[in-house]
């Protein structure tokens, strides 16, 4: 009869272990979950902002959707069909404002689509947009954009998209710094319309002058929300 309470005992002992290692009873691992890195990287968050510049309140403009949200399997695609999309998330999606239908995916195509298999997840990708008859737009990642040139893109790629006018550059004010020691002095002045655009907030640059250090007079271009954004662009 020993070895029948020893063999009980056990049993208690190894259900006891698995219903606290579901976090069933008093696990200190009942939600293993972490908050995660921002939803864009710089970059991208810096193209949404011209973007959303470029197409104004004609569309909704929506970052990171998975791709299964957006195109679905025909009857007898088979799971691996969806499983091929499953995974897969476009950068940005335009979609029109009253019925928040996807009308075009946009990526943003920096140095990581060279790699080879990012190449082949890029291309597949390609193909089942022109099978859904989504237009796909690929524009090209850079330092900075401009609310009209990423308009100029948008428009040239699908010219069935109903945009409005091409939005109106911001005209921003050049700084003088006179040398040290005598007053400081704001001189407003025009600078080219078609200005870059703040690479942290996307806000227009504002071009301005080195006061201090080894670089002293030089120009560089420097985000019009300082001191809130400190985004700059060397000249």
């Amino acid at each position: 009869m020993t070895w029948m309470w020893v063999v009980l005992a056990v049993l208690v002992l190894l259900a006891f272990g698995g219903l606290k290692s579901k976090g069933k009873i008093g696990s200190a691992v009942e939600y293993p979950y972490l908050a995660e890195k921002p939803l864009f990287t710089s970059a991208e968050r810096s193209f949404l902002g011209v973007l959303d510049q470029a197409v104004g309140s004609d569309y909704r403009i929506f970052g990171k959707v998975r791709v299964a949200d957006v195109l679905s399997v025909k009857k007898g695609g088979g799971k691996a069909a969806f499983f091929r999309i499953s995974a897969k998330h476009f950068d940005f999606l335009l979609c029109r404002p009253d019925d928040l239908r996807p009308v075009c995916a946009i990526e943003l195509n920096d140095q990581s689509h060279q790699q080879k298999d990012r190449q082949g997840r890029d291309d597949f990708l390609t193909e089942a947009c022109k099978a859904a008859g989504l237009p796909l737009l690929w524009i090209p990642a850079q330092r900075t954009y401009t609310a009209s040139s990423v308009f100029a893109l948008v428009r040239e790629a699908l010219p069935s998209l109903a945009l409005g006018t091409p939005p109106q550059p911001a005209i921003a004010v050049q700084q003088a710094t006179v040398s040290a020691g005598s007053e400081s002095q704001a001189q407003a002045a025009q600078v080219p319309r078609d200005i870059p655009s703040c690479p942290k907030c996307a806000s227009p640059m504002v071009k301005r002058v080195v006061k201090t250090g080894a670089k002293q007079g030089s120009e560089f271009w420097g985000c019009s929300n300082f001191p809130e954004c400190r985004g700059i662009i060397p000249i």
